[in-house]
This record gives C-alpha cells, structure tokens and sequence, in this order.
C-alpha cells in the first residue's frame, strides 16, 4: 500500500506502511491470542488491546490504567469492551506519543486478575535509504512505483521534489487492481 506523509520539514514523501502488524495479526490469529495474555497492536499515536482472560465476561467490566515508561503516574483509559462471541476484551488507548513505550495495566472488576505490560507506539522517524527527486513543472507522465520499489524496514524511499523548488505535488495513486474511476488524486501547494 503507498500512503502520502507530511513530514515536519514540510516535504511530502510516499513511503510504503503496512498500517496492520503482519505479526500482531498473526500473533490474534495464534494459539497464543486464546490465552490470558494480552496483546498490544501498535500504530503511531494508538495501542489496541485484546486480553482474553479465563473469567472475562459481559457482566465484569476491564479497567484500563497506562504510562510512560519510566515515568511515575498512571492514567486511566477507557474501559475494554467485551466481545462475547470471541471471548475476548478489545479497545484502544488513544492520544499517545509516537515512538513511545508505554506500561499498561489491566484488571477485571470484582477480582483479583490483573495484568501488566509493556508496549511501544510506532515511531515517526523513517529511515530513508533512498530519496528520488521527481521532475519540475506538470508532467502528464505516470510515474510508476512498484511495491517492491518502495524500500523496507530498514530504509524507505522518498520521492520529493527537486531541491530549491516551490513545493507543489500533485499525484493520481491507484492501486493495480483499481479502475480508473478508484484513482486518487491529490494536490499541495506549499
């Protein structure tokens, strides 16, 4: 998937992010998400929580209490809801830093059952391995990005305009299976 940034400097870059954990989601599909262990799914400023106690239900609510690490007050986020048809407590604790590690507590009322655990939010800071300067001035040209020429983990692309140019982007994406009715266009002018 290739996804438009903004980053701080005011440069717009196409990096390619799985918005999902590959991992995460194969971490909730395992034997591992049936257990009493909860599960943290991160993305840059949001930690989603799935904890299948063995006494969880409809009836006893999950209280949710997180920090930074290292740091010494916690706060209280919304309570987990409860899907009785997976057995499962899900939500989300919104509002977070990104490329922050958190400590999360969680426990069910009317017990003793709780659980704490650490987690981190994505980080902002992309490594870039490659940056290619696209061409000055309107182009009817379509610029082609294959998936795998968008970069990995340890370094993405950044498709930018030229240096010492004013900052005016405009792109049609389109994924390969779309019509031409599903493309996307955009426009910055900075």
């Amino acid at each position: 998937m290739i996804q438009v940034y903004f980053s701080r400097d005011g440069v717009y870059s196409v990096v390619s992010v799985l918005l999902i954990s590959l991992l995460g989601m194969a971490m909730l599909c395992s034997d591992s998400a049936a257990s009493s262990d909860p599960i943290a799914i991160p993305t840059f400023n949001c930690l989603g929580i799935y904890w299948s106690p063995a006494d969880g239900s409809a009836d006893r609510a999950c209280q949710v209490n997180y920090r930074a690490v290292g740091s010494d007050g916690w706060h209280e986020a919304l309570p987990l809801w409860f899907d009785a048809h997976d057995g499962q407590y899900r939500g989300s604790i919104v509002n977070l830093k990104a490329g922050a590690a958190y400590e999360i507590q969680l426990g069910l009322d009317g017990t003793d059952i709780t659980q704490t655990f650490t987690s981190a939010t994505w980080s902002e800071d992309f490594p870039i391995a490659r940056t290619v300067h696209l061409s000055d001035g309107v182009s009817a040209e379509t610029l082609d990005i294959p998936e795998d020429a968008s970069g990995s983990a340890e370094g993405y692309v950044l498709y930018t305009y030229p240096p010492g140019v004013a900052r005016r982007l405009t792109f049609r994406a389109s994924m390969t299976t779309a019509s031409p009715s599903e493309d996307r266009i955009s426009s910055y002018v900075g």
